[in-house]
């Protein structure tokens, strides 16, 4: 599915591309502001390169191969990543639960 070049407002609608499988290329539009984590629920590729957005990109978002910004260090910062790994091979997401407990 390619929508380059097109003027798609800071206000879509992104449910209407959950489950595209393939490649969703955003790129080279006037997107501005921060990327939608919701981004990071599709399938396939994503293309936002030549867009005013904000940086870092949400970090979900630099998790999935797809992303074709994941490699730059201002959008998805390498120690940033090592951090979820570090959280995710530690069993972060117990660790409220055993303060609460």
């Amino acid at each position: 599915m390619g929508i380059a070049q097109d003027e798609i407002y800071s206000h879509f609608d992104l449910s209407c591309l959950v489950g595209i499988s393939e490649v969703i290329n955003l790129s080279q539009n006037l997107f501005e502001g921060r990327i939608p984590v919701e981004l990071s629920n599709l399938d396939g590729l994503v293309l936002l390169d030549g867009n005013n957005t904000t940086k870092p990109a949400p970090l979900s978002l630099c998790s999935i191969a797809g992303f074709d910004l994941g490699s730059d260090q201002e959008y998805c910062p390498p120690e940033r990543n090592v951090l979820k790994q570090l959280y995710d091979s530690t069993k972060g997401q117990e660790w409220n639960m055993l303060m609460i407990g």
